[in-house]
């Protein structure tokens, strides 16, 4: 390389645009979408170009997450992990920590059992094009915005049922969100009710060009068809 060329960026350099791959958008979507709910409710948020983590003293791992911002090698591995246990105190009697992080990784990474983490599986990245038509809703499906508090509830207990989140069963209000959350526009979450039961939950969030769509579920005796009908309704958003 001569002295008057530059380097090949990777993509992952932190001044690239969000618009520079679909999976530098939808990682900034991701992480945004974490930090929003977190910093409204009070949470610690550390962000550096390597990663972004949050973390609002619950002990449901979807609000305590680590996102990756760049690819994690065997030369970045003990910086970016000890940043890590440092944000969240691993180890260290006096942390007030609870409750288990998910560490999320759009790329391989170098084994990290010995390091304290547990491979939780390999999720898929969707992408729905637009343009994409819903499709019918199933009998009797009506499926209604959350706009209040009392709504946030029951979209919040639907949500802890449906995945199911053990640990935090039998429900609490405020277990994973409070009314601190609705002001944020970017977010929109929506209930199905049958017969005026609720029976599944969807929401999206709306960041970097990409409407991220999230914590789609549907109650253990309400599967016919709702899930995918709530997962095209959070990508209409």
């Amino acid at each position: 390389m001569s002295e008057d060329e530059q380097p090949l960026r990777t993509g992952w350099e932190s001044d690239a645009h969000a618009s520079d791959s679909l999976t530098r958008a939808f990682l900034l979507n991701s992480a945004e979408s974490l930090v929003s709910p977190v910093s409204a409710m009070g949470g610690r948020v550390l962000a550096n170009d390597a990663l972004i983590a949050t973390d609002l003293g619950r002990l449901t791992a979807f609000i305590s997450s680590v996102t990756l911002l760049q690819p994690l090698d065997d030369q970045n591995v003990d910086t970016v992990l000890a940043q890590i246990d440092d944000f969240y105190q691993f180890g260290k009697p006096d942390s007030a920590f609870t409750g288990e992080v998910m560490f999320w990784s759009a790329w391989p990474t170098p084994d990290l059992r010995s390091r304290g983490w547990n491979l939780a599986g390999h999720p898929p990245l969707h992408l729905l094009p637009a343009g994409a038509v819903a499709p019918p809703d199933p009998p009797g499906l009506d499926i209604r915005p959350v706009t209040n508090r009392s709504e946030l509830e029951t979209f919040e207990e639907a949500a802890i049922v449906s995945f199911p989140l053990s640990n935090l069963l039998p429900y609490q209000p405020g277990s994973l969100f409070d009314e601190r959350v609705l002001p944020d526009t970017r977010t929109r979450r929506w209930i199905g009710w049958v017969d005026r039961k609720p029976v599944g939950v969807s929401a999206s969030f709306v960041e970097a060009g990409v409407i991220n769509v999230a914590l789609v579920g549907t109650l253990p005796d309400a599967r016919q068809g709702i899930w995918r009908r709530l997962d095209m309704e959070g990508g209409a958003h």
